[in-house]
């Protein structure tokens, strides 16, 4: 699994250095971790947009303890303050 997401990162950043031949090896790094966390914040956008649909027919409220809603409610909450700061 190393060996693939090290090839995914190879090939990643011989794009960037064939299209910016200037950047060096410091700023090529930079920009594959800022974009790494920038498909993960879509899965992550992803998962919260398909939550209710994934989740409405299962039976996973007979496990789920008020603890975990309100974990879900803060995720929720966080997740909404960090949409309003990129927002500003």
């Amino acid at each position: 699994m190393s060996k693939l997401l090290q090839k995914r990162h190879n090939r990643d950043a011989s794009v960037i250095k064939n299209e910016y031949p200037n950047l060096n090896d410091n700023e090529i790094l930079e920009i594959t971790n800022d974009y790494q966390e920038y498909k993960n914040l879509v899965q992550a956008t992803e998962t919260f947009t398909d939550l209710p649909s994934i989740y409405e027919a299962s039976n996973i409220s007979k496990f789920l303890t008020k603890d975990d809603i309100e974990d879900l409610k803060m995720a929720v909450e966080e997740m909404l303050a960090f949409v309003e700061s990129l927002e500003e």
